[in-house]
């Protein structure tokens, strides 16, 4: 796989489409991720101190939802990480936490 996805809505009904996987809603804000930039942000270290921290599951061929009330947190671990700050998945948690909703992660 050359890319993993991103998607979060932008409301309420967009967080609704996301969680039953209607990506294409225009509610909806999907990005792909590049593999540089995920193996960047994995061998780092990013993702397994946000798992750590947050109960999670963020890895390779896996699932996740990253809500609103974490997304600034997990976005201070990635720039306390030294890496890709305005990258795909930095944005995303951005993006987040401007619209109050979440992040779906389709690794």
């Amino acid at each position: 796989m050359n890319h993993r996805f991103i998607a979060l809505g932008k409301n309420k009904q967009g967080d609704y489409d996301c969680d039953h996987g209607k990506y294409d809603s225009l509610f909806v804000i999907a990005h792909e991720m590049p593999i540089k930039e995920f193996n960047n942000l994995y061998n780092s270290g990013v993702f397994d101190k946000i798992n750590e921290r947050f109960d999670l599951l963020i890895d390779d061929y896996e699932s996740e939802t990253i809500p609103a009330s974490i997304a600034a947190d997990c976005l201070k671990i990635v720039k306390e990480s030294n890496v890709e700050i305005n990258g795909v998945f930095a944005q995303s948690l951005k993006e987040v936490v401007n619209y109050g909703t979440r992040a779906f992660l389709e690794f």
